[in-house]
């Protein structure tokens, strides 16, 4: 590395506020990246940039590709590519970023109790438990909880706050809250923080509780809410709540039928996938992945 790159990755690192531990990880990467010539035909900066992204990733520091990307003014794709390349380069072991530390993050930025931090925490368990966070941005995933914590809470913020908080699109904060809202049984017209805000059935009642899930009724309440006997209000089928959750009503959605005239209207509402071709259901709609270019039915994609 010459002069002029080691005095970028000074600046984006300062720009960054990145803790000297990773700061000097990422040094090590970028010198290593360099000798290898991986920066040959993608640019010194996206290098620089990309090794600074795994040095925080590997530290488990929750920091998205948007914010690189923005902060070395590179492209967020060609970013995203050059990680992966260095990754695979160079054999590292970097977890999959955990959800909950952006829910911590950017509680703290919106100023949000701690009840609301520790439902919002909850919903990303519940999302992690049946699957439903697969195949999902983990700073969506993060945004669509706090929003929907806020709201079971009463200490509600503001679509547009958690967008320029979180930096994620309107669509995907929707598209996250309301499947999560689905996910936990709740009635997004009839918010219950004392059961939002924990999902700890004890001290409610089996009437109580019911009043709150929609489309689901508990038969036999359990200490866990998930464990407990239940049935669909729509085709009768019984289970243990987090089983009917995660192996019959998130799939019946998956299967509803496209309702969306064009193939426009419905990526809006699909994150991370572009339509190609409509289909009367929703699961044999043929979509091409927007970071791949991978294309197939949506049921086969949508963990993709």
């Amino acid at each position: 590395m010459n002069d002029q790159q080691e005095s970028a990755l000074d600046h984006l690192l300062t720009t960054l506020d990145v803790a000297e531990s990773e700061a000097q990880l990422a040094r090590a990467l970028s010198h290593r990246a360099f000798d290898a010539e991986l920066h040959h035909g993608r640019g010194g900066t996206t290098t620089i940039a990309s090794a600074v992204y795994t040095a925080s990733r590997q530290a488990g520091q929750p920091i998205s590709l948007d914010e690189v990307a923005d902060a070395a003014g590179v492209d967020r794709s060609e970013l995203g590519r050059t990680y992966k390349q260095l990754v695979r380069e160079f054999d590292l072991d970097v977890e999959p970023a955990d959800p909950h530390k952006f829910v911590r993050r950017f509680g703290d930025q919106l100023d949000l109790g701690e009840s609301t931090m520790s439902a919002a925490h909850n919903v990303v368990d519940a999302a992690s438990e049946t699957g439903t966070r697969s195949g999902h941005s983990p700073i969506g995933t993060a945004a669509g909880a706090l929003y929907l914590a806020g709201l079971v809470t009463g200490e509600h913020v503001l679509q547009r706050e958690v967008v320029e908080a979180v930096e994620v699109t309107p669509v995907t904060l929707r598209n996250r809250y309301q499947e999560q809202a689905m996910l936990v049984g709740i009635d997004r017209r009839r918010w219950s923080p004392p059961l939002a805000s924990s999902f700890d059935a004890s001290g409610l009642s089996t009437e109580a509780i019911n009043e709150q899930l929609d489309r689901f009724a508990i038969l036999d309440l359990a200490e866990d809410l998930f464990a407990s006997r239940a049935c669909c209000t729509i085709c009768e089928r019984t289970g243990k709540y987090g089983h009917l959750l995660r192996n019959h009503y998130t799939q019946r959605i998956e299967r509803e039928q496209c309702c969306y005239e064009t193939a426009a209207e419905l990526t809006e509402q699909l994150d991370g996938f572009e339509v190609v071709e409509l289909d009367e259901q929703i699961h044999n709609t043929r979509v091409r992945c927007m970071h791949c270019g991978k294309e197939g039915p949506y049921h086969q994609l949508s963990d993709h």
